[in-house]
């Protein structure tokens, strides 16, 4: 067994409640399910695309720095409605992250498997977000 920490740090970082909608709040801090895809766009793998493997790991997340919440306000247009009966010609999304907080999140499990997690999270074929595209890294991912 061998174990990779993770350092989450960012200006933003937002480690959404539920899918898209008018509404996107955030979890306190980052879930297994929001870790396993960042590792999963890390290995270059789409977002319809499992890596089965992941769900073996042992995962625990420490709260370093608590963030504040805070809110950001987009306009979108063309939105199609749930049911696509309707395309809306303009509407607000409220999206809510986290600023300045810091997490460390360990991941252990089967050697090959971490070593091939470590790779990816060091040379990543998608840019690594802290829960969304935006929301970069300030620092390092992995500690080494």
């Amino acid at each position: 067994m061998r174990e990779v920490t993770l350092r989450l740090e960012g200006p933003m970082q937002a480690w959404g409640v539920d899918g898209a909608g008018q509404i996107r709040r955030t979890h306190r801090e980052p879930t297994k399910r929001a870790i396993f895809g960042l590792i999963r766009a890390a290995k270059g793998l789409a977002r319809e695309e499992l890596w089965d493997e992941l769900e073996s790991l042992q995962f625990s997340c420490q709260t370093i720095q608590h963030g504040i919440r805070m809110w950001d306000f987009a306009t979108m247009s063309n939105i199609i409605s749930a049911d696509g009966s309707k395309v809306h010609p303009r509407g607000i999304q409220e999206k809510e992250y986290l600023s300045g907080a810091t997490f460390e999140v360990v991941l252990v499990g089967e050697n090959d498997l971490m070593d091939e997690v470590r790779q990816a999270l060091l040379d990543p074929v998608f840019l690594i977000g802290l829960g969304r595209r935006d929301c970069m890294l300030s620092s390092p991912i992995i500690l080494q």
